[in-house]
């Protein structure tokens, strides 16, 4: 480090620090004078939705998003509508959100602190760089800081200013010292003025060895944790894009999420039964590639698994549109068992139709897996036990006619393929 100092209200004693030049200019205001502890929390397990409205904005890689918008991404990542809209009107009244009326929707667009640390992470891929480094500048592995220290009864303008520090590219590396991986002192200008006068702050450079670096900006940024954060957000709008469409449909939605979840234990019951019967697909491949014994238990143990990681995964949904345990019946357990009866019903006419001769193991077969092809639904039940989420019952209006059109035609088709009426 070289030695330098700032003399000033907030910086009287002399410490070996760099300084950079024109510090505390008045032309570096920052704005969204509010505080920003409530926006930006200082220290967090896992993503708040304050932290997660400008991940969505980056997502959409928009500028602007219409509210509507902004609330239906929120709830897919796992909000609910009252909180959505009660962060929005948090975050606009902080002066992190912009509302622009265009006719009779509300566009918001990022502003403040908060605009100005999305739109450096949107130029480089990274929130703690600004502005970008040409190509072939390698990063000399130092670091700016922030050296601080706010006496515990003036906590509210030391949050203050651990927030507008991090929003300025900042972490906290340790307690009163923040650092950055650019200079952003000029756009503290602002909160640092508003410091009183027994507070102190140096801004200083911290060199270190590039190993040393990679750690302490694992530890400051929380990479680890950043990472699998942004994974399970990213999981969360797939799936609700996957396996919860249909918001404002809740019959057309049950249908999806039955069709869904029955599809992918469809496969794992291939497996399932292949150790048990010597039939079906799975079964006749190992038989063909002469597979040992013990491989037709593997596929069994491996359906087993599938079985149960599908019922817990159903969980989930279910628990999203049920208010009481007795939701999560009606839309787990009855709508199985009703639906297996008819299932068997069916696949035993499709065996008596069936032109081919089909043996009593594959007829066997073929009631086997039109039993367990649903039986992830009420095992569901076994997970997260007594959990629900919605505020208000499922409400389910009369099957629409359209509902009893699609049954029909899946059930014709499967009789025109069972029968080979397409081929001679």
């Amino acid at each position: 480090m070289s030695e330098g100092g700032h003399e000033g209200p907030l910086c009287r004693a002399r410490t070996t620090v760099d300084v950079p030049a024109g510090v505390r200019s008045p032309d570096a205001v920052v704005s969204g004078r509010s505080d920003w502890s409530r926006a930006v929390p200082d220290a967090d397990s896992g993503p708040r939705l304050v932290e997660v409205v400008p991940f969505l904005f980056g997502v959409a890689m928009r500028q602007r998003l219409p509210g509507t918008v902004l609330v239906r991404l929120l709830i897919d990542v796992g909000a609910t509508e009252s909180a959505a809209r009660s962060v929005l009107a948090r975050l606009r009244g902080d002066g992190a959100l912009a509302a622009h009326r265009r006719g009779r929707t509300t566009d918001y667009e990022l502003a403040g602190l908060v605009g100005e640390a999305f739109f450096r992470a949107r130029a480089v891929g990274n929130p703690d760089r600004v502005p970008a480094l040409p190509a072939d500048t390698p990063w000399t592995g130092e670091f700016h800081g922030l050296l601080f220290g706010v006496p515990e009864d003036l906590r509210s303008h030391r949050d203050r200013l651990r927030n507008a520090a991090r929003l300025a590219g900042y972490a906290p590396l340790r307690p009163g010292l923040m650092v950055s991986a650019q200079d952003g002192w000029s756009a503290l200008a602002e909160v640092v003025s508003e410091l009183p006068e027994v507070a102190t702050i140096y801004p200083l450079t911290l060199r270190l060895s590039a190993a040393d670096s990679r750690r302490a900006a694992a530890e400051a940024w929380r990479l680890p944790e950043v990472a699998a954060n942004t994974e399970a957000l990213i999981a969360r709008l797939v799936a609700a894009r996957v396996v919860r469409p249909f918001r404002g449909r809740p019959y057309w939605r049950l249908v999806w999420l039955w069709t869904v979840f029955a599809s992918l234990q469809e496969g794992f019951g291939y497996f399932l039964i292949t150790g048990m019967i010597p039939a079906g697909d799975t079964a006749r491949a190992f038989t063909l590639w002469g597979l040992p014994t013990w491989a037709f238990f593997a596929a069994t143990a491996f359906g087993v698994g599938g079985l149960f990681l599908t019922a817990r995964l159903f969980a989930d949904p279910v628990i999203e549109l049920s208010s009481s345990i007795t939701d999560r019946r009606a839309i787990s357990v009855w709508p199985w068992l009703y639906g297996t009866i008819v299932l068997v019903l069916l696949m035993g006419l499709y065996v008596i139709v069936s032109p081919a001769l089909v043996s009593a193991g594959d007829a066997v077969a073929v009631m086997v897996g039109a039993v367990a092809v649903g039986v992830y639904a009420p095992m569901s039940m076994m997970f997260r036990s007594g959990q629900v989420e919605a505020s208000e019952p499922l409400g389910l209006p009369r099957p629409p006619v359209s509902g009893y059109a699609l049954l029909g035609v899946l059930i014709l088709v499967n009789l025109i393929l069972t029968r080979g009426w397409l081929w001679s």
